[in-house]
Order: structure tokens, then C-alpha cells, then sequence
């Protein structure tokens, strides 16, 4: 699955299927800058660091999660 990490509220999204640009399925991230945004794979969400940096899920994109 592809994801995308919005950097500066550390919330990981799932990326649209039809484009190649990194927009949400929730549409969240339209107006949010290409810097401030990188994919990540669902592996990186799993990892120490990630826990380390308080990464967390859109509720939008992802069943059971809170936030936007």
C-alpha cells in the first residue's frame, strides 16, 4: 500500500491510486505543500523510529484512527 507523510503534523495517509501526484484518497493534503509531504511504506510505520517521532494514522484514511 502506498502511503504519504504529511512532516509537519506526522500523520501518514493512504495515497491515491489514480495519480501520480501525492494526494490523499481523504483529500487532506490538497493544500499542503510537496515538501512538506513524502512516501512512506506501511514497513517504516512499524519501525522504533517511528514510535520515536509519534506518527500517527488520518481517521479518514484508516478505519479505527482518529484525527482529520
Amino acid at each position: 500500500m502506498r502511503l504519504i507523510l504529511n512532516e509537519s503534523t506526522n500523520t501518514v495517509h493512504r495515497a491515491r491510486h489514480d495519480t501520480g501526484d501525492q494526494v490523499a484518497d481523504c483529500g487532506a493534503l490538497r493544500h499542503v505543500t510537496h515538501r512538506e509531504v513524502h512516501p512512506l511504506e506501511e514497513a517504516d510505520l512499524e519501525s522504533e523510529s517511528a514510535d520515536e517521532r509519534a506518527i500517527n494514522r488520518c481517521g479518514r484514511c484508516f478505519d479505527g484512527y482518529g484525527g482529520y
